[in-house]
């Protein structure tokens, strides 16, 4: 088994796909597909930054198992049971439909967030809010939990709080409601000032569900 080989072992098991792979490491689209002895050494790190808890003798060389033993990896045991330390990924949410800070920025990992097992997932990322559509429950300044939702097509919760990364427009944090137009998603903001706009589906890319609102000083 080579190293392809053991990080399809790895995504699988996560249930990660290798785009969200990608995003949470920092890394190209289709590094995940290239992988192997000569990547170099900054990718490794990256990925080893973003899942502590992977082998990375394992992932390289096939050496021990896949996972490092818990008091060496990111879950931390506390007397109130196992806390799960997720990524911060430098992309913002905005509550509106002006550029994103960030967009430009290449991702990467910056930091990590501790919460109970309970609340998150090994595949949840935490990302920044920026704008105040979304006061006060997400305001700007804090940061959100925030969970892939691959299959909104089919179903999204109704009057939620979710982050739409679009076409055209960056990401955006809105309470999603059925529109008028079956083709078109109702983007609520909490905020009053702001009115409700449509948005066709098709410039959809991905949509996560918000899980929680946070705020870094909690670190």
């Amino acid at each position: 088994m080579g190293v392809q080989e053991r990080l399809t072992t790895f995504l699988e098991d996560k249930k990660l796909e290798a785009k969200s792979f990608e995003r949470i490491c920092g890394l190209g689209n289709g590094t995940a597909s290239k992988i192997g002895e000569n990547t170099r050494v900054t990718t490794y790190n990256r990925i080893s930054k973003a899942f502590p808890e992977l082998n990375m003798e394992w992932l390289k060389f096939g050496n021990g198992k896949m996972y490092i033993p818990i008091s060496h990896n990111g879950i931390i045991k506390k007397d109130k049971g196992e806390v799960l330390m997720i990524p911060i990924v430098n992309l913002d949410a905005r509550g509106g439909f002006g550029g994103n800070d960030v967009s430009d920025t290449a991702e990467y990992t910056d930091g990590y967030m501790p919460f109970s097992r309970d609340i998150a997932r090994p595949e949840d990322i935490v990302v920044p809010v920026y704008g105040d559509s979304m006061s006060p429950k997400f305001p700007s300044g804090s940061f959100i939990l925030i969970r892939n939702a691959p299959m909104w097509r089919e179903y999204v919760e109704l009057g939620a709080p979710h982050v739409l990364e679009l076409v055209d427009y960056g990401r955006v944090l809105k309470n999603i409601q059925r529109s008028s137009n079956k083709d078109c998603f109702l983007l609520e903001s909490i905020n009053p000032k702001y009115e409700p706009t449509d948005i066709p589906k098709k410039l959809i890319l991905h949509v996560f569900r918000v899980i929680m609102a946070v705020r870094r000083e909690t670190l």
